[in-house]
């Protein structure tokens, strides 16, 4: 049985930061409410509590960064995107490899073409080949299990023309 979970958020403070809700509050066809079924209450929770100042904003962090990016590229939270961009460039290097996917995934979902993803797909292409096929490749676009696969190509070649010697 699912329960029903209601957050009261101020439509502008929503507006301000996204053209769907922009829109949705406050076009022709304004509404009163939205209902969210496919995210878990707990999760718009922590949404809210890191994009809003309530009464203290929640940091980002490795653990909540790929559902705020998910979300917020889902309702086109652009200002919120690219802080979670901006926050996953600086904190690439001291992911594991789950959370280096985990975010990868997110990214290259709402944002392909970022410079944050070609950060990602360096750091994914360095991690050693028996690590990287355990990975489920199969959650992410082709284009990135390509690219990343790509890099690696590119730096075993970087290194053996680097070592190679004529005689």
């Amino acid at each position: 049985m699912k329960t029903k979970c209601f957050s009261f958020v101020n439509p502008g403070w929503l507006a301000e930061l996204s053209s769907f809700f922009a829109e949705y509050c406050f076009g022709e066809e304004a509404h009163n409410s939205l209902i969210i079924d496919d995210i878990k209450p707990c999760d718009m929770l922590e949404f809210f509590r890191c994009i809003f100042f309530c009464p203290m904003r929640k940091p980002l962090s490795v653990v909540n960064v790929s559902l705020i990016l998910r979300v917020a590229s889902r309702f086109e939270m652009k200002p919120v995107v690219a802080r979670c961009e901006q926050f996953v460039a600086r904190s690439a290097n001291t992911l594991d490899r789950d959370r280096l996917f985990q975010v990868t995934c997110a990214v290259s979902h709402c944002d392909p073409n970022s410079s944050t993803m070609s950060v990602l797909v360096d750091k994914l292409a360095s991690i050693k080949e028996e690590e990287l096929s355990r990975m489920q490749f199969s959650q992410m676009p082709g284009d990135v299990v390509a690219e990343v696969y790509t890099q690696k190509f590119r730096e075993r070649e970087r290194k053996r023309q680097l070592w190679c010697c004529f005689m």
